[in-house]
């Protein structure tokens, strides 16, 4: 058995656009399933499926679950409880954006067929909404220790999880028939919207360093800041690094994450990282929306392929995909 996992939190105005499309493009291939994870969607992602896909429930072709213990959306984690969940020897990562295409249950099925110890994914296309696109034996997933839940926000934990497969001696095979490959375009803003960073978000203050460095503070609710250098890579002159956009030549420098706690008194701003106590002098207040997701994104990145990076790590050491879930509407806890 295949099964299809997808993963949704607050993203029904994709899903009710994918979902149908997908589970008629592979109607006739018999050993299929759909698994879908409502992540603690507050969206009426629960209310659509009962009510519009019914019958692909009842007939054990969809499979929904439900979960109301996430506060905000976990990458890994929420990839691997469904990845658990499924019940297939083979399983694919289906993001909500994504549309499967026309007969891809079938072309996975006989990819692994003759390909033998494989895992096939997006990696290599040019279109970034497809990258997290990965199939895969549940067995293999599981004998590497899943996602690594360790790697919070976005960014890098489809990559580390490719690279531990094929330590453990599996071929990465790409899937690059146009077909398959197709999404909902949109904002970068939609990526991070349910992330721990943003949602969390009191504010962005940034300091103007010099025409290539600005150094930013993401001010968290909970009083917790992170912190960097915004470099600017394509050294035009007369503009400062700061709001150039992610994908105008500009990038978070590696040695510069700090994380630390800050508060605010009569005096202003306070910064404190470890036993360095600074004030925010020369800071200003970043409002445009598309440079705080842009800076979200981008710190996200960085920061967890630092973590990929660093040497020899034990990834999910105390279990993983753990999670109470609800099945196809039911009261009744399911636990992982």
């Amino acid at each position: 058995m295949i099964s299809f996992c997808t993963v949704c939190m607050n993203r029904l105005h994709h899903l009710a656009q994918t979902l149908p499309a997908n589970l008629e493009a592979n109607r006739d291939y018999p050993d299929l399933e759909f698994v879908l994870l409502d992540y603690n969607s507050t969206d009426g992602t629960e209310e659509y499926v009962m009510k519009e896909l019914r019958e692909w429930v009842k007939a054990g072709r969809l499979v929904y679950y439900r979960t109301t213990e996430p506060e905000w959306f976990r990458r890994s984690h929420s990839r691997n409880v469904a990845f658990r969940l499924a019940r297939g020897e083979i399983v694919c990562n289906i993001d909500a954006d994504n549309y499967t295409g026309e007969g891809f249950a079938q072309w996975i099925g006989a990819g692994f067929d003759f390909g033998g110890s494989v895992f096939f994914t997006a990696a290599g296309s040019s279109d970034c909404g497809v990258l997290g696109r990965l199939c895969v034996r549940k067995s293999d997933f599981l004998a590497v220790g899943g996602f690594d839940e360790a790697l919070e926000g976005y960014g890098f934990e489809d990559y580390d999880l490719f690279a531990r497969l094929k330590r453990a001696g599996l071929r990465e095979c790409p899937i690059s028939e146009p077909t398959y490959l197709r999404a909902i375009s949109h904002t970068v803003g939609e990526r991070v919207a349910n992330e721990y960073l943003f949602s969390r978000l009191e504010r962005l203050m940034v300091r103007y360093i010099d025409i290539k460095t600005s150094e930013f503070f993401l001010l968290l609710k909970d009083g917790r800041v992170h912190s960097g250098s915004l470099l600017s890579f394509t050294g035009d002159s007369g503009r400062p690094a700061f709001g150039r956009g992610m994908r105008g030549g500009v990038g978070v420098a590696a040695y510069s994450l700090r994380m630390g706690y800050w508060r605010e008194d009569e005096d202003g701003l306070e910064l404190c990282f470890g036993e360095s106590v600074e004030r925010g002098k020369e800071l200003r207040r970043i409002s445009r929306m598309d440079w705080i997701e842009e800076v979200v994104l981008l710190y996200s990145q960085v920061s967890n392929r630092l973590k990929m990076e660093s040497g020899e790590r034990v990834v999910n050491g105390d279990g993983f995909g753990r999670a109470r879930v609800y099945q196809n509407f039911s009261f009744s806890i399911f636990l992982m």
